[in-house]
């Protein structure tokens, strides 16, 4: 079986768009690649022939370890911070708070008093972990993912539908419970609350699993859920090298970056050869995409020439760039450019 390499990366959209740099090794793979529409869990499931994955509800609750059965509804709640100004409330970035501080425990007390209704069964977030709610059923509603939701008005990004009234209820409440105990002792203007998002049901683990490695390069709670679902273990993207065998890669003269070029082009009968890269940014986007560029989409590209990668997918959350065995040959076609600059 060929090997191939799928990257979740919702901020592809913003660099198609020009709001995000291309590096080098991203911007070959965007020029020699083939840019389609759709993106987001319906393209990585269609990607691994599934016909679908958990959402981001329920693989929080995966990451988290909650017990979660096939058809168990749930949504995941990530603390924000929250910046408003004369016109707006606008929804700065995901709030990394040390929930097990004394000082929090106020909140945690207040926040269980809000969440306690029918209906919800309320799992707190910890340091590092999401919060997530568990439901009798999946909400009559649409949620903003929290990555589309940063940087925007908050009244563009609230929930929509049938029970939408009640979510903008449990935000503005939130909202409150945090500026009453300002727990964190922070003396900014800027205010917290608790964005929901991610509601789905747990769809039934595929007999076989496609995919062979989940690496986590962005969000962990995203990694982790996806790989728990998978049955591998995540594993975090903390060298440059991509080599299963590492010991083996630096016995061959094989260099940091080139961990990917010096994959199999086949692998056994009874893997799938495909790995999994998980890369949801946050604000530090920019700074994470650099890291990306050297450890993952420049090895990508040497994998592709010298015909150890079969296929390359990078998932945006509205487009995908589709790559394969002979992409990198397809000599004429032009350097990308954003679509702002064509």
């Amino acid at each position: 079986m060929t090997a191939q390499l799928l990257v979740v990366l919702p901020a592809l959209d913003d660099i198609l768009d020009g709001r995000l740099q291309a590096l080098p090794g991203l911007a070959r793979l965007l020029g020699f690649g083939r840019i389609e529409r759709g993106g987001g869990d319906s393209a990585l499931a269609a990607s691994l022939g599934l016909k679908s994955i958990p959402a981001a509800g329920p693989r929080a609750a995966l990451a988290a370890g909650d017990p979660a059965e096939p058809g168990t509804a749930c949504l995941r709640v990530d603390p924000v911070h929250l910046q408003p100004d004369l016109t707006a409330v606008w929804l700065r970035q995901a709030a990394a708070l040390d929930w097990s501080a004394a000082s929090m425990a106020p909140l945690h007390a207040a926040l269980d008093e809000l969440f306690d209704r029918p209906g919800l069964d309320w799992s707190a977030p910890a340091t590092g972990v999401p919060g997530r709610i568990r439901l009798q059923e999946p909400p009559q509603a649409g949620f903003v993912p929290l990555h589309a939701a940063v940087g925007r008005r908050l009244d563009e990004t609230l929930p929509r539908g049938p029970d939408a009234a009640g979510w903008h209820a449990l935000i503005n409440e939130s909202q409150m419970i945090f500026h009453q105990f300002r727990a964190l002792d922070d003396p900014s203007s800027a205010g917290l609350g608790l964005w929901f998002w991610g509601a789905g049901t747990l769809p039934a683990r595929p007999e076989a699993s496609p995919i062979d490695r989940v690496i986590a390069a962005g969000d962990p709670a995203e990694a982790e859920g996806l790989a728990r679902w998978f049955d591998v273990e995540a594993e975090p993207l903390t060298r440059p090298e991509l080599h299963r065998d590492r010991d083996s890669a630096a016995a061959h003269g094989a260099s940091a970056g080139d961990g990917l070029a010096n994959t199999p082009a086949k692998t056994s009968a009874n893997s799938s050869g495909a790995t999994l890269i998980e890369a949801t940014l946050g604000a530090d986007a920019p700074e994470r995409l650099v890291a990306l560029d050297a450890r993952v989409f420049e090895p990508a590209w040497r994998a592709l020439r010298a015909g150890r990668l079969g296929s390359v997918r990078v998932i945006g959350a509205d487009r995908t760039v589709r790559l394969g065995r002979w992409s990198p040959f397809a000599f004429w076609r032009r350097p990308f450019r954003p679509e702002a600059e064509r």
